[in-house]
């Protein structure tokens, strides 16, 4: 797909940047604040967009930050788009964590590009299994720069076993709202670490003034825990990880190692 400028939302998935540099693109960053959680302000997006742009990537859950936006904002961002000419690529990776009712699938699909993954919820990484819903037009422009087979047998029959899984789905989405939150409260209640609110299977944690993300990275790798250092991400500081919510036993594990490192 030809154009001339994109604008991501950022911190994000650093793939977006990769691929856009790749074709030929250039690439501008609209950042979002710590200090409001990470919040989309829709006036601040607006005198961005003003400066047109042809792309605007926008992850939802945020990746790695988890803020939600609501579907009346992403409306609202999908209005601006419209009135600027921009298109806009929603990245709904991490959508399945927050409930269907969530996506802004239909919504977005009729004049922009939603992406989702089939990977992360339903737990199957190493089959690299995802899809994009967008108009029949813009549809046939994708389809045209494709890879061929793309998307091998095994692969389609795991994923339509796993969207015929509507328990799984409900047993899920309750499961992992129960330890993010549990786990929010253990880690503010005995370590200095800041969890910010988060609408995914991951935290993402501000460290103390002073501590480096990295020095933390390699004290939990000496322990046999394995966090993200979110320093290479763009609108991000070297004071930040990223942690993922699995089981209450290795929930527990994790925040216990947090607390003597830091006691």
């Amino acid at each position: 797909m030809k154009g001339e400028r994109a604008l991501i939302v950022a911190p994000a998935f650093s793939e977006y940047a990769h691929a856009l540099e790749a074709a030929g693109w250039q690439v501008a960053y609209h950042s979002l604040s710590p200090a409001d959680g990470f919040a989309l302000s829709l006036p601040l997006l607006e005198q961005r967009l003003a400066e047109q742009y042809d792309l605007l990537f926008l992850c939802n859950p945020g990746n790695p930050t988890g803020a939600l936006c609501s579907r009346a904002d992403i409306d609202a961002v999908q209005s601006l788009c419209n009135d600027f000419g921009t298109m806009l690529v929603l990245d709904e990776a991490f959508i399945d964590f927050c409930g269907e009712d969530y996506s802004a699938t239909r919504s977005v699909c009729g004049s922009g590009i939603v992406l989702r993954s089939m990977t992360k919820f339903y737990a199957m990484p190493g089959l690299r299994l995802g899809y994009a819903v967008t108009d029949a037009t813009t549809c046939q422009r994708l389809e045209a720069v494709r890879g061929p087979w793309n998307v091998n047998a095994l692969a389609q029959a795991a994923g339509l076993a796993a969207l015929a899984d509507e328990r799984f789905r409900a047993q899920s989405v309750a499961y992992v709202a129960e330890q993010r939150e549990a786990m929010t409260r253990q880690l503010a209640a005995v370590t200095p670490l800041k969890p910010f609110p988060g609408a995914a299977n991951y935290l993402l944690l501000r460290l103390p003034a002073g501590y480096p993300a990295g020095e933390l990275c390699r004290k939990m790798l000496g322990r046999g825990l394995l966090i993200r250092d979110c320093s290479t991400f763009v609108g991000l500081d070297g004071r930040f990880v990223r942690v993922a919510v699995r089981t209450p036993e290795e929930n527990a594990r994790l925040v216990t190692s947090f607390a003597e490192l830091f006691c």
